[in-house]
């Protein structure tokens, strides 16, 4: 069984199943409005199984095939959560996992979206870019905490991304612009080498 989709050009992506978990899925921090609005739909058997596999696996072993399927899709980007979340009770696996993705090989970035602050925290601490999704714009700009913050704008499909309170640019589906409003390409490699968006690092 594959775990990664070939999400774009030197990107593998893992997609856990949305929705709440009363619903089978793994967003537990999942509000009505991401879930009226999600663009991952309902959980579907694949993700069911993907999920299983990667929380009930040896890290290592889960690692070591994340790293293979890499290699094969030629992309050293790796997407967590392009669909569902960390649930809170599986924290400690996929914190394993990721560390286990970067011993076997250090080139690899490792970046993706969660509700789950407290993970995103613990992530970050293992070099993970793990970007914070929050509805509320206001307390986004009043954020010092240092995370990459996402708010959503649902019916735009772009996410406004801020740091320590600042408009740090926007992202969506077909392009990203930065804090100074220019447009590139939407694509990770782009925002990692100019170390904007989600792979922002100044204060």
């Amino acid at each position: 069984m594959k775990l990664l989709y070939d999400y774009a050009k030197g990107v593998g992506a893992i997609f856990f199943p949305p929705g709440k978990p009363k619903d089978g899925g793994t967003c537990f921090f999942a509000t009505r409005k991401c879930l009226k609005w999600c663009e991952a739909g309902p959980p579907n058997p694949i993700q069911r199984a993907i999920y299983k596999h990667v929380v009930s696996s040896e890290a290592v072993d889960v690692a070591a095939q994340i790293v293979r399927e890499l290699t094969e899709l030629d992309a050293n980007f790796l997407f967590w959560f392009a669909g569902g979340d960390c649930l809170p009770t599986d924290e400690p696996q996929i914190l394993d996992i990721m560390e286990a993705v970067r011993d076997i090989d250090s080139g690899i970035i490792q970046h993706g979206f969660t509700r789950n602050r407290g993970f995103a925290d613990s992530a970050i601490d293992l070099d993970v870019s793990m970007v914070v999704t929050m509805e509320n714009e206001k307390k986004a700009k009043a954020d010092k905490s240092g995370h990459v913050l996402a708010v959503p704008c649902y019916p735009q499909g772009i996410v406004k991304l801020y740091k320590r309170g600042v408009h740090m640019g926007s992202c969506g589906h077909y392009y990203m612009t930065d804090m100074k409003a220019v447009a590139m390409e939407n694509h990770c490699s782009v925002c990692h080498e100019h170390n904007v968006g989600c792979f922002e690092e100044g204060d």
